[in-house]
């Protein structure tokens, strides 16, 4: 439908939105059916801690709503400058309590955040659990390359080779659930810890 509308009219546009980095891979791709069309991609990555606060502050302030500084240092640093959550936090906040307005978002991002993974997960057939190992890891701490590559090791009592883990990471990073910040792994989403016990 999409093929359609794009070539045989002009007044369509269309906007793709959401956390899964690799559904527009996927719309594109070479077996896909708009393989070839042109489009225009605008990634929103993380603000940064002072930054995050400051777009909570002005919310909060355009909603006449006052907030404690603490409270929205707290949500930075839970949600680690995420838009979508600091923007659902915001909404949230409205009429719940600090506390309670985090614990519904880690509720739903559980939520979320499962229904996501195990999307992801059932294309990877018999390779599930590697990549569940290596969610695992990034939900205790950020590794680095060697780091990662022993620990499923160890983990698979197995060799793995060097092309395996890295065929591994670039679909977790291409479908938005890993991140690569001075040569260490990393959760995109902090809140992806939850689904690991880890958060």
């Amino acid at each position: 439908m999409l093929s359609y509308y794009y070539d045989n009219t002009k007044s369509f546009q269309f906007l793709l939105s959401g956390s899964e980095v690799g559904l527009m891979e996927d719309l594109f791709s070479s077996k896909a059916a708009l393989f070839g069309r042109l489009r225009e991609e605008v990634l929103l990555n993380p603000l940064s801690r002072d930054a995050a606060k400051e777009f909570l502050r002005r919310g909060f302030e355009q909603e006449g709503q006052r907030v404690k500084e603490e409270e929205i240092s707290d949500a930075v640093e839970q949600l680690d400058g995420l838009v979508g959550w600091l923007t659902y936090y915001g909404y949230l906040r409205k009429s719940l309590e600090h506390g309670e307005a985090l614990m519904r978002i880690k509720k739903d991002a559980k939520t979320l955040l499962s229904k996501e993974l195990a999307d992801f997960l059932d294309r990877k057939k018999g390779e599930k659990r590697r990549y569940i190992l290596l969610l695992k890891a990034l939900s205790l701490r950020h590794m680095g390359w060697q780091e990662l590559l022993q620990f499923l090791q160890v983990e698979e009592k197995k060799r793995i080779s060097k092309s395996r883990l890295k065929a591994y990471l670039d679909a977790l990073m291409n479908h938005g659930f890993v991140v690569k910040k001075e040569e260490r792994y990393r959760l995109a989403d902090p809140l992806l810890a939850l689904l690991f016990g880890s958060a």
